[in-house]
């Protein structure tokens, strides 16, 4: 089977959520029953996001040499070793000109503690808690009243659960239409206590 091949160089925002969103006229060139429904974002060979349909990247991993290829190998550390990598999986271990460590804070420190003590523990000393998103559409009224910006953050001192919202249609105006406003808003979830247990904090007025 055929599958898409994509050409092109694009400059494209993360946004607050850690997502790319993919341009619309890649979007269109692309059929879900011949390339996939998903995207694959890896690091090419000049150090830029290389981004391949589903179907293209399967074709191109199929092609790689397989014994190069370890998953399920869980990486117990990273240290460095005569001007490279060291990587410790299991009973193997190999030496890579760079890594990328794609894994949440908590994890990164743990294989990184003999690379750094002092950047592992930067690593665990971040903490998660969970937040609420809320997505609200309104009509031309309600987009000509907002003020111009991409949205706004509250402070702490006013005591509210909303922390910020997003004007979407402004941020990303491919989202909305042009008669219409698209909000996020993002609200405080669960806090962490001291001791580390979970409390729910229900959403109150803001």
């Amino acid at each position: 089977m055929r599958t898409t091949v994509l050409y092109g160089e694009y400059e494209l925002a993360v946004d607050d959520k850690n997502r790319l969103s993919i341009p619309s006229e890649i979007r269109k060139s692309l059929d879900p029953e011949r390339d996939g429904d998903k995207f694959f974002l890896v690091v090419g060979v000049n150090h830029r996001l290389w981004l391949y349909p589903d179907r293209a990247y399967e074709t191109l991993v199929s092609k790689l040499n397989q014994p190069s290829l370890l998953t399920n190998g869980p990486v117990e550390s990273i240290q460095p070793e005569d001007a490279r990598w060291k990587i410790s999986a299991g009973s193997k271990s190999d030496q890579f000109d760079a890594v990328i460590v794609a894994v949440p804070a908590p994890a990164a420190a743990r294989i990184l503690s003999i690379c750094s003590s002092q950047l592992s523990a930067e690593l665990a000393a971040i903490s998660y808690s969970s937040s609420i998103t809320v997505g609200l559409g309104y009509d031309r009224d309600v987009r000509e009243s907002l003020p111009p910006g991409f949205g706004f953050l509250v402070p702490r001192s006013e005591g509210k659960r909303l922390l910020a919202a997003t004007f979407v249609h402004n941020k990303f105006p491919h989202r909305a239409p042009d008669d219409r406003a698209l909000l996020r808003c993002f609200f405080a979830g669960l806090t962490l206590s001291i001791h580390g247990q979970a409390r729910a904090s229900w959403l109150g007025p803001t």
